[in-house]
C-alpha cells in the first residue's frame, strides 16, 4: 500500500459552469459514476483531464497549492464573464500530485503540473477550510494592495501568463526591499 500524501494547503478555483459540482458543502467531478478506476482508465481521464477543449466529464477534481495561480485563474475566469466565482481553501491529503500523473502517462510537458493537485471524484466538506469569493477579494480592495493581479496594470483585459505574474511580483518586492536604490 502507497504511503500517505502529506497534509497540504491547497486552493480550488471555480464558477457556476465549472465542471462537476461546486459547493462550500464540497466538490463532485464532473463524472458522475463513482467507481474504483483501473490505471488505463485512469490515463484516459487524464488524457480528457489535460486537453483544455474536452467536454467529457472526468474523475479529476483540479487544485493548486499556488495561492497566486488560484487568484490569476479566478480574475481570468471573470474576464471571460464567468459568474459567481469563488476560490476554496482546502487541507487534505487524498489528493495525486499531478506531476507525478503527467510522468507516470508519459504526457509531454509533465512540468506543466508541477503545482496542480488532482482529487479523484470528490473533495469533501470537512477538508474545506474556507470559501471566498472573487467579489468579495475584489471589495476588500485586494487588487489595489496587489496591484499585479490588476489587469489594468498591465493596460489590457486580461493577465499575463503566470510566469510574467510572478516576474514582476519579484521585481516589485526587489524594489520594497531595496528602497528604490
Amino acid at each position: 500500500m502507497a504511503p500517505e500524501s502529506p497534509f497540504r494547503i491547497l486552493f480550488r478555483t471555480w464558477s457556476g459552469s465549472s465542471a462537476g459540482t461546486n459547493s462550500r458543502r464540497g466538490h463532485r467531478s464532473g463524472d458522475k459514476n463513482r467507481r474504483e478506476i483501473k490505471l488505463l482508465e485512469m490515463a484516459e481521464h487524464f488524457e480528457n483531464h489535460c486537453d483544455l477543449d474536452n467536454r467529457v466529464p472526468t474523475c479529476f477534481i483540479s487544485t493548486t497549492d499556488d495561492p497566486v495561480r488560484a487568484l490569476k485563474y479566478a480574475i481570468d475566469l471573470q474576464g471571460m464573464d464567468e459568474n459567481d466565482i469563488h476560490i476554496s481553501i482546502i487541507r487534505s491529503n487524498k489528493y495525486l500530485c499531478g506531476e507525478e500523473l503527467a510522468t507516470a502517462f508519459e504526457y509531454e510537458n509533465e512540468s506543466l503540473f508541477k503545482t496542480e493537485f488532482l482529487f479523484l471524484w470528490e473533495i469533501e466538506a470537512t477538508e474545506i477550510l474556507h470559501v471566498v469569493s472573487l467579489e468579495t477579494l475584489q471589495r476588500s480592495n485586494l487588487l489595489n494592495k496587489f496591484k499585479v493581479l490588476d489587469p489594468e496594470y498591465w493596460g489590457r483585459d486580461t493577465l499575463p501568463s503566470l510566469g510574467k505574474i510572478r516576474d514582476e511580483i519579484c521585481d516589485n518586492n526587489e524594489e520594497a526591499w531595496w528602497g528604490g536604490e
